[in-house]
């Protein structure tokens, strides 16, 4: 349990958390999996990723520049970096292999 909290503060540092919110929007589909999402529209956005996969993720959004990474939840490894420029509207994301849940982490520059 203590290593999983260990892993979980990790993953949020980078966050503003008082500005998340949860939001059943930006995932518009994803195929095998449930998707559960925290956001601070068009400036940070966190997706858990439940079941196993890989999973291809229909994300809804605004226009900017993207980075962040998917998050082993198991180990706490970065499994993939993601960096993208993005005009706005759908945009398509495919995660690697995991077991047991991941996590997405994507900040608006």
């Amino acid at each position: 349990m203590r290593k999983q909290l260990g892993i979980l503060q990790k993953f949020l540092k980078d966050f503003a958390l008082t500005e998340l919110r949860p939001d059943r929007e930006v995932v518009k589909h994803a195929a095998g999996v449930v998707a559960r999402v925290l956001s601070s529209l068009g400036r940070q956005y966190t997706v858990y990723l439940d079941g196993n996969g890989p999973a291809e993720l229909k994300l809804e959004l605004p226009k900017g520049r993207y980075s962040g990474g998917w998050i082993d939840v198991l180990s706490g490894d970065a499994a993939r970096k993601e960096s993208f420029e993005h005009p706005g509207g759908s945009k398509v994301l495919a995660s690697p292999e995991f077991t047991e849940g991941i996590a997405l982490r994507l900040l608006s520059k």
